[in-house]
């Protein structure tokens, strides 16, 4: 039956991720939404989701990464967890821990009193949905490159094209509040970084970053 479901495009839910779905709704509510078309329509393309920001291009390590402003409301859209409740505990791509209602539920307050995030949400982009656009700089090309290229920033997502690798709890906290579409919150964004490379990274900044 499975193979059957398979060849005609099928999604198949068994008890597990009926159970997965469930937890997840109570925990953050409507973006849960969000994360159930991730997995049923990976890679498939919505025009509606496409988007221009001002950003600023550096690296880190051997990887691209973005700097820019985004509303919690849209980045909800596009962005996906990887919980290990969900897959195999061997599994890189399932390495974070399901989110924590009670710590959601004190970030929603927090927000309820004017409450703003400074710190970076980090995630990593799919390579092929990113087109930078570099514009005039202040200084020679070839000068402080180093320190950051001015650009703007196309992105051309799916659901699923935002993988979270730090922040989801604050991320997730604006799911059906009301400031979610007024509020901004900054991005970290690496370009096409390897599964592997975000389970390392979510380690060391939740391990080591004290």
């Amino acid at each position: 039956d499975r193979e059957r479901a398979k060849e005609a495009n099928v999604n198949v839910f068994d008890e597990k991720d009926l159970d997965y779905y469930e937890k997840l709704t109570a925990h953050i509510g409507p973006a849960a939404k969000y994360q159930f078309f991730a997995d049923m329509l990976p890679g498939k393309s919505v025009p509606g989701l496409a988007i221009r920001v001002p950003c600023v291009r550096t690296r880190i390590g051997a990887f691209n990464c973005y700097t820019f402003p985004i509303s919690p409301e849209y980045l909800l859209k596009i962005s996906y967890v990887s919980h290990r409740s969900k897959g195999k505990a061997s599994d890189v791509h399932t390495y974070q821990r399901m989110l924590a209602k009670a710590r959601l539920n004190k970030i929603k307050q927090y927000l309820n009193e004017a409450g703003v995030f400074p710190t970076n949400i980090v995630v990593n982009l799919d390579k092929k949905r990113l087109d930078f656009q570099r514009i005039k700089q202040e200084h020679q090309k070839g000068e402080q490159e180093e320190s950051g290229i001015l650009g703007w920033l196309d992105i051309r997502p799916t659901y699923k094209s935002a993988w979270i690798i730090d922040g989801q709890h604050r991320l997730f906290a604006y799911s059906g509040h009301p400031r979610a579409k007024t509020s901004h919150l900054s991005v970290l964004a690496f370009e096409g970084l390897p599964a592997s490379k975000q389970a390392q990274l979510f380690i060391d900044i939740n391990a080591k970053q004290k």
